[in-house]
């Protein structure tokens, strides 16, 4: 998602938007990367209830043109019924 900081609160709309859909397609968890450095972005996620799952490794730290990602996840619902 690249949206322009202007804190109107466009990012917030998307990204409920995204969990809604998911949470209508059957979804419980939803799953985003985030550049390490993008600290507003992370903030953003966190503030939403994203919790960090993992970090790119040492490999994709030296290869990867763009930085280190983190894996974010939000559970959205529970349930059995729901699909993974």
């Amino acid at each position: 998602m690249g949206v322009k900081p202007l804190q109107q609160g466009i990012a917030r709309q998307l990204l409920a938007a995204c969990e809604d859909l998911v949470v209508n397609l059957g979804g419980v968890n939803i799953y985003l990367h985030v550049r390490e450095s993008d600290q507003a972005a992370r903030g953003l996620y966190e503030d939403a209830g994203y919790i960090q799952q993992s970090t790119d490794g040492l490999f994709a730290t030296i290869f990867g043109d763009q930085g280190r990602r983190i894996l974010m996840c939000k559970q959205l619902r529970t349930g059995s019924n729901a699909i993974l």
